[in-house]
């Protein structure tokens, strides 16, 4: 009986479908003839040959991966196969997959003695096992094997690479070239080889020729985009911006957004963000209809200037978009700019509700998590950074910030893990190693911190920053040998700083070590340029001042004093060691001359206003604040300073008024937020209790005990002493040595009734609190004493 068609066996089907792919291979159509061979091993998936011959058209289309993930399963069919091991032998060759290729090669070992093409295979492994193990004699008498039977496989291009490597680690360059150049005869378009000659031109500085080669990569392969990204990068380089702009626009894929921003960014830095936006302008011929060209017009917009504009385009690209994710990264860029305008109030407002509608937003998460740091926040950033690490783990900021977080609340354990995690995401990046290092020694952990600061210094063995606190760990650890081996790091910097730094550790070691006179000598030695002594003379003094030596610290102020008469670096030295001795009255009138002539610094009017108040002068702080803020009518912390002073001598409708002036410029600024509140809640004057209420709204849920008080206090003027209860009782328990805060807990465990509670926070603060708060609590005690006594 005839089989029917629709009975034949999958071993027939699959034989028709081979015989229909070998056709399609005798046309050249390798396309068609894939599918056919796909269908084979559908059907029969052992099928050796179908395998083996799928796998070569894989390679042929530039499908490396595809290809020998059919090699291998073949080889797990046919381990005796030796083309396919052969195949897969040079495929891991080409990739330097040693390991691979060592256990494929084994096999065939033995076929050396017979085949110039295996010989040639072998020694290619034989010179890698001789890099790798730094037998130069065996290395170079391998290279001279593969030079002498490179006709052997003109089509292995690891051949030609491994001899140019030859000839580089013999310092000739241009006899690799040559290798490379043999290479590309052979193999004219292989990506490996040309990136390599393009390596050896620019290390021979032949720029032009760089240039031809770079153009010759992306003609052969017009869609890589990383390509043409390093084409572009080198003609800009050489200052070619004509050609740089050609290629951007030359690509296949300039319709797509990927690439048209790649045009748009290179236009608005080179040509100028008007150019970009006529760009824009020309791309963008229904507008609106394409949201990403409407918000990168509106940030080029912000970048000429034309901020209002930029910021009601920005809103009005954001309104167009669906909410969402879809809008995120327009929403982000809108508070951005918001930020760069300095209207916080309305970048934070936009950005709290950008966190609402996308929270796994990771860009938005972390910076909605710093602002929430920055306003005393602290408990509620956690959620928003666990979000953001949890979709991005390997973020460093995250990290940083999450210890940051955790380490103000007391956590210290966790936090020390992320900062951990911050400088191991970073691949041990100089800042947060440095972070993480500092946390370890304030936390006594100095031999791991030092160990940390090593780690980074691996990666980044020339950071002086780095190489500083390291040298600054080993001397407070009193390892001066291992100080002095990175001042020797730090001298041998080209970097200035660092040899600033190599010589204030030296001196430093010196003075702790050996005494005054010899550190003063070695700095009249060693030191040439006046600021390099002055610096010198300035960390002797810290040395003395922090090992708790004044006299010696006082001897080597007035060296340094008597060599630079003028000079106002030692002079605010001079206020911190008369501030160290007691003598506030010499420091403030040091703080004055220097003032005479640097009154630009806000911090040194700063500086002199708090020693005055310190010692108990209102009136001339006062003064003192009228004059810098004459200088500087901008200074924010100056006007800090006011509203400190004018709270101090009792003048609270100033007080009041200041902070309001600062609230408006900074409105983020939770410390005069809570300030201004505190004040607001103890005045008589109309409305005074609502505007308390709006101004602490933005403290509820803040983990920072002050702040927590004051939103709570608030509440129980309200007369909302249940909700203001616990929150008063907390506060209490992070700042038991507040009388204040005890004397706002006392007060509301009274109003409940819970005397005996109410006595113990009354204690508290009468023996921590201001005169007025201990006057309160022990009218208070006394009342209840009363009371209790009263009873029957």
């Amino acid at each position: 009986m005839l089989a029917l068609p629709g009975c034949r066996s999958a071993e027939e089907k699959a034989a028709a479908h081979f015989a229909a792919a070998s056709g399609y291979l005798e046309e050249g159509d390798t396309a068609r003839a894939e599918i056919e061979l796909r269908n084979v091993l559908e059907l029969t998936p052992n099928d050796i040959d179908a395998r083996f011959i799928l796998a070569g058209l894989f390679l042929e289309s530039g499908a490396a991966d595809t290809a020998t993930a059919h090699l291998m399963r073949l080889l797990e069919t046919a381990p005796e196969h030796r083309d396919a091991r052969i195949m897969l032998l040079d495929l891991a060759l080409d990739d330097a997959d040693w390991t691979l290729a060592t256990t494929l090669y084994a096999p065939i070992a033995d076929e050396a003695g017979t085949d110039p093409g295996i010989a040639f295979r072998g020694a290619l492994l034989d010179y890698t096992e001789a890099v790798q193990a730094g037998d130069e004699a065996r290395r170079k008498q391998t290279h001279a094997r593969l030079v002498a039977d490179r006709d052997a496989l003109p089509g292995l291009m690891s051949g030609h690479a491994v001899i140019a490597d030859g000839y580089l680690t013999a310092d000739d360059p241009d006899a690799a070239l040559g290798a490379i150049d043999s290479g590309l005869d052979a193999l004219p378009e292989n990506l490996e080889l040309m990136l390599s000659r393009v390596k050896l031109l620019y290390r021979l500085d032949r720029p032009e020729e760089v240039t031809d080669q770079m153009t010759k990569i992306v003609d052969t392969a017009p869609d890589r985009g990383d390509l043409r990204a390093m084409l572009v990068s080198w003609l800009i380089e050489t200052d070619d911006l004509d050609a740089a702009e050609a290629t951007l626009r030359a690509d296949p894929e300039i319709a797509t957004p990927v690439a048209r921003a790649a045009l748009l960014r290179f236009l608005a830095a080179y040509r100028g963000p008007d150019s970009a936006i006529a760009e824009i302008d020309r791309l963008d011929t229904d507008p609106g209809s394409t949201p990403d060209l409407a918000a990168l017009r509106a940030t080029l917009m912000f970048d000429t200037g034309r901020t209002d504009e930029a910021v009601s385009a920005m809103r009005a690209v954001v309104a167009a978009l669906p909410a969402g994710p879809d809008r995120a990264d327009e929403r982000l860029a809108l508070v951005r700019m918001l930020e760069a305008e300095g209207d916080e109030g309305a970048a934070f407002d936009e950005l709290a509700a950008l966190h609402a509608e996308s929270p796994r937003h990771v860009d938005a998460g972390v910076l909605y998590a710093r602002r929430l740091i920055e306003m005393g926040h602290v408990e509620a950033a956690i959620a928003p950074l666990r979000t953001a690490l949890g979709i991005r783990p390997d973020d460093a900021t995250a990290h940083q910030l999450i210890a940051t977080a955790y380490d103000a609340l007391g956590r210290s354990s966790l936090a020390l893990q992320h900062f951990s995690q911050s400088m191991a995401v970073s691949n041990n990046a100089p800042d947060p190693t440095i972070v993480y290092a500092r946390h370890l020694a304030a936390a006594g952990i100095e031999d791991t911190a030092r160990d940390a600061l090593n780690l980074s210094l691996l990666a980044h063995p020339e950071d002086p920053r780095v190489l500083a606190q390291l040298g600054a760990l080993y001397q407070d650890a009193g390892d001066f040998g291992w100080s002095v081996v990175i001042e020797e790091r730090l001298a041998a910097l080209s970097d200035p700083a660092a040899h600033v730094a190599a010589e204030q550790l030296r001196l430093e070691r010196l003075a702790t070590e050996r005494g005054v006179e010899l550190a003063l000598a070695a700095l009249d030695t060693s030191m040439t340029s006046t600021r390099e002594a002055v610096f010198g003379y300035a960390a002797i003094v810290r040395s003395y001042l922090a090992a708790g030596r004044p006299d010696d610290a006082l001897r080597a102020l007035e060296a340094g004093r008597a060599r630079f008469p003028d000079s106002l670096a030692l002079q605010v030295v001079a206020v911190a060691l008369h501030t160290a001795q007691g003598d506030l009255e010499t420091a403030a009138q040091t703080y004055r001359s220097v003032l005479t002539e640097a009154p630009e610094v806000e911090d040194l009017w700063v500086e002199l206003v708090k020693l005055e108040r310190r010692l108990g002068d209102p009136e001339t702080a006062r003064q003192v604040l009228d004059e810098g803020r004459s200088v500087l009518p901008e200074a924010p912390e100056l006007a800090w300073q006011q509203a400190l002073l004018e709270t101090e001598t009792g003048d609270v409708a100033a007080a009041i008024e200041t902070y309001e002036v600062l609230l408006a410029a900074h409105p983020r600024n939770m410390p005069v937020r809570n300030n201004l509140a505190r004040l607001l809640v103890t005045t008589d004057a109309p409305d005074a209790l609502d505007r308390a209420t709006e101004v602490a709204a933005d403290l509820e849920g803040s983990s920072v005990p002050e702040f927590m008080d004051t939103y709570a206090w608030i509440l129980f003027r309200k007369g909302e002493v249940q909700a203001a209860l616990p929150l008063l009782e907390k506060a209490a328990e992070l700042r038991p040595e507040d009388g204040e805060i005890r004397l706002h807990a006392a007060e509301a465990h009274r109003a409940v009734g819970q005397t005996d509670t109410a006595m113990t926070h009354y204690a508290a603060a009468a023996e921590t609190g201001t005169p007025s708060d201990v006057e309160t609590a022990r009218a208070a005690m006394a009342e209840l004493t009363r009371l209790a006594e009263a009873r029957p």
